[in-house]
């Protein structure tokens, strides 16, 4: 059942709004509805992905599943406007892009290969969320991030 609440929620777009009218919040109150009847009942709970705390989001740098954006600074951006390569292993924090220094390190991490292609599974050209705001906002988000 909750796996289908997920899949309204899918389909339900950008908006949150269903046909019926039912908001994104109104279908994660009863997906959390149905885990905790699972629960109870002591059935299989859905399949569901837990994601992990922001505590420390701020050290945790490079960002995104495949380490695909260096700082949180490049997470804000919009996807097209992220970087396309980095240097990773450095050790020395920047405090101000909030991510390692990138200028230089032992290895190189490439988003696209020598053609211009994405390298499959290297893409940094999701999660547009939030990037729309100014940087003022951005950098407001960032340092009460930091606070995490």
């Amino acid at each position: 059942m909750a796996v289908a609440h997920l899949r309204e929620a899918a389909r339900a777009g950008v908006e949150g709004e269903r046909a019926s009218g039912e908001s994104l919040v109104q279908l994660a109150k009863r997906f959390e509805e149905d885990v905790a009847q699972a629960d109870a009942s002591g059935d299989e709970p859905p399949l569901v992905y837990k994601a992990r705390p922001l505590n420390g989001i701020w050290a945790t740098a490079p960002y995104l599943h495949n380490g695909s954006v260096p700082s949180l600074w490049e997470l804000m951006k919009k996807p097209s406007e992220r970087v396309a390569s980095f240097h990773v292993g450095a050790r020395e924090f920047d405090p101000v892009e909030v991510g390692f220094v990138t200028d230089a390190g032992p290895s190189e991490f490439r988003v696209l290969d020598a053609e211009g292609n994405i390298v499959p599974g290297n893409s940094n050209r999701g999660h547009p969320f939030g990037t729309g705001m100014n940087d003022a906002k951005k950098r407001a988000l960032i340092e009460y991030m930091k606070m995490l």
